[in-house]
C-alpha cells in the first residue's frame, strides 16, 4: 500500500474494490475505525490541500489546533473534520472558512499564499 513508507506497513485501512481509494483508521481503534470516508485522489488532494492552509494556523502557536478547527466548525455551522471533506465543493467552502478564520492572524506567521487545486 505504503511502498516508500515502512512505517506505515503494519497500518490497517479501508479501501474500496472498484477504484482502489484507501482512508487509514485511527491509531488504537479496535475496530479499526476509518480516519474519513473513502476519498478518491481529487478529493484526497483537495483535503492535502486544506491542511496545508490549516496546519500553520495552529502551528504557529497564536492559537492551538482544537481552537482552529473549533473556529472553522463556527464558520461552516457544523463539526468540521479534513476527513469528511467529500466532494470539490465542500473543499472550496471550507477553504473560504479558513481565509474567513485567518483574516484575523498574523499573516506573517501563516501562508495565505499555498498552492491551491482549482
Amino acid at each position: 500500500m505504503f511502498p516508500v513508507r515502512d512505517d506505515l506497513g503494519e497500518k490497517y485501512y479501508w479501501q474500496c474494490p472498484q477504484c482502489d481509494c484507501f482512508t487509514g483508521t485511527h491509531e488504537g481503534s479496535k475496530k479499526h475505525k476509518p480516519l474519513g470516508s473513502i476519498a478518491t485522489r481529487e478529493i484526497k488532494q483537495y483535503r492535502m490541500n486544506l491542511h496545508d492552509l490549516i496546519d500553520p494556523l495552529w502551528k504557529s502557536k497564536y492559537m492551538t489546533r482544537k481552537q482552529v478547527y473549533k473556529l472553522i466548525s463556527d464558520e461552516l455551522g457544523y463539526t468540521y473534520h479534513t476527513g469528511d471533506v467529500s466532494s470539490v465543493e465542500d473543499a472550496i467552502r471550507t477553504r473560504e472558512a479558513v481565509y474567513r478564520v485567518a483574516a484575523s492572524f498574523d499573516h506573517n506567521k501563516w501562508n495565505e499564499g499555498t498552492i491551491w487545486i482549482s
